[in-house]
């Protein structure tokens, strides 16, 4: 991420990984940051990548 900061894909990815070995605090600072991209690199699949954090944030909010 320090190498591509707007890559949206692999915040969720990153996030991802977080939740799969239960690092929740992690995973959703993570999802977080995708809402705060303003340019991101690949505009293309910046809305499908917030639609996943989205799903994935809400998923874990409500697993608390």
């Amino acid at each position: 991420l320090r190498l591509t900061p707007n890559e949206a894909g692999r915040h969720v990815a990153l996030a991802e990984a977080y939740a799969a070995v239960k690092k929740r605090d992690e995973a959703m600072a993570v999802l977080r940051k995708v809402f705060e991209i303003k340019r991101p690199d690949d505009p293309a699949s910046y809305d499908e990548d917030c639609t996943r954090a989205r799903a994935l944030l809400e998923t874990m909010i409500h697993r608390q």
